[in-house]
């Protein structure tokens, strides 16, 4: 329970069609639930396709419940893509209308200039207008926002752009959702797993082939930022590396500055989309045993070859209700983490030894600073390091087992979701 004197919610309903983002909601509102919260959920959708008076008639529904904050839920986007019409103004639900703090966890300001854009980020440079940094602060900036961000680097990047004030946003660890932390408690793990190897996640090929993609500035960027740089260098400071190397009248003709719209689509394409795909690929490619991969693979239906021969695609699986199984069914999950975090893991990763599983990813510090020094033996830096661990691990199946057990709870205890978010919200809304 929290002792603050709030207990009514606002939380966001994402669309089912937009990928797990509904079954991670509802994963959270479950944890606000157990706080003690009363929730109302809004219909993003309906913002979007219904009609005014259905949205009126929403709205006078949010104002009857009578909310005390929200909470946007999976993620901060869902605050930023609440935009309604009002006289010819688009407003935020939350901040102009309903004016309401909302606690808004985010992964990166990348996600939020597109969001913030309504999709309609250039993609091309002829395109672009300048105004993003004043139209980011408006919203990271507004009093009402609450910024809560799982890496922290993030904060730091985005303080040093200028999109951001100093201290208007607390960093937080992500956490193991609930559903796994009690499946890894009432499950012991099987001593002989269904599965070696398996990957579980999105390899969004076709996707990465953007119109910015398509841009001659994207291929002389795409050497440093993606093909030549290492595994377990961020990539946003590979970009700003390289974009800060190009002659000044190349980077302005190409409006390649952070006031500028085209800035953020190449920021968003190449962190958000074409680094995390390229990096899991290359991870898969370089694995020398066969490799199960459940999940998002473009249009590949089970049973379907792949471009990699050893690696078979079994289909997506549900993450409420299968994927936690999967993870504790499995000796060794292997992931490279999302890029658009530098430094911090995904809740998928601590969620899969929350379940009981075994994970092994590509080096991130913030993990050290969960589990202590032992975290060291579940991370690789490249290929090889890579397929020695998957060796060891699988050959050492007790020495596997006792540092899943411990893994699993150290992030059960101090990665729980009513921890994460009680002290979230205890440190935003003061």
């Amino acid at each position: 329970m929290l002792d603050i004197g709030v207990k009514k919610v606002l939380v966001t309903a994402p669309p089912a069609h937009w990928g797990k983002d509904l079954s991670a909601a509802r994963l959270t509102w479950r944890v606000l639930e157990d706080l003690g919260l009363e929730l109302f959920p809004l219909d993003i959708l309906l913002l979007f396709n219904g009609s005014a008076q259905a949205i009126a008639d929403h709205i006078a529904d949010i104002r009857a419940f009578a909310p005390d904050f929200a909470v946007a839920t999976p993620n901060a986007g869902y605050a930023s893509v609440a935009w309604i019409n009002q006289g010819g103004q688009s407003r935020n639900l939350f901040l102009d209308i309903l004016e309401l703090p909302v606690l808004a966890t985010w992964d990166s300001v990348v996600q939020f200039a597109h969001q913030l854009t309504k999709g309609t980020l250039p993609a091309r440079p002829e395109e672009s207008v300048p105004g993003m940094i004043a139209a980011l602060r408006g919203l990271l900036n507004h009093p009402l926002m609450r910024n809560a961000a799982y890496d922290r680097e993030q904060i730091e990047v985005m303080e040093s752009l200028g999109v951001i004030d100093p201290g208007r946003a607390i960093h937080s660890p992500a956490f193991a959702y609930q559903a796994f932390i009690d499946h890894g408690l009432a499950n012991p793990a099987p001593a002989a797993p269904g599965h070696d190897l398996a990957f579980t996640g999105s390899l969004w090929v076709q996707q990465s082939q953007s119109p910015v993609s398509t841009t001659a500035i994207h291929a002389k960027l795409r050497g440093p930022v993606i093909d030549e740089r290492p595994l377990i260098q961020p990539v946003w400071p590979a970009l700003m590396t390289a974009i800060a190397a190009l002659p000044e009248a190349e980077r302005q003709a190409n409006r390649l500055v952070p006031d500028h719209g085209f800035f953020w689509s190449m920021a968003l394409d190449m962190v958000s989309h074409q680094a995390t795909t390229a990096d899991r690929v290359r991870m898969l490619k370089a694995i020398t045993r066969p490799v199960d991969f459940y999940g998002r693979l473009d249009g590949t239906v089970p049973g379907q070859p792949t471009p990699w021969p050893h690696i078979r695609y079994r289909g997506d699986v549900d993450m409420e209700t299968r994927l936690p199984a999967l993870n504790a069914d499995t000796a060794i999950t292997v992931d490279v983490v999302n890029r658009i975090f530098d430094r911090g893991v995904t809740c998928k990763v601590y969620s899969c030894f929350a379940a009981g599983g075994f994970c092994l990813f590509d080096h991130r510090p913030d993990f050290l600073e969960v589990v202590g020094a032992e975290g060291e033996q579940v991370m690789f830096s490249d290929a090889d390091s890579l397929n020695e661990r998957i060796e060891h691990f699988l050959t050492h199946p007790r020495e596997r087992r006792e540092l899943a057990t411990h893994l699993r709870a150290t992030i059960a205890e101090r990665l729980s979701p009513r921890r994460i978010y009680a002290d979230m919200i205890t440190r935003a809304l003061p």
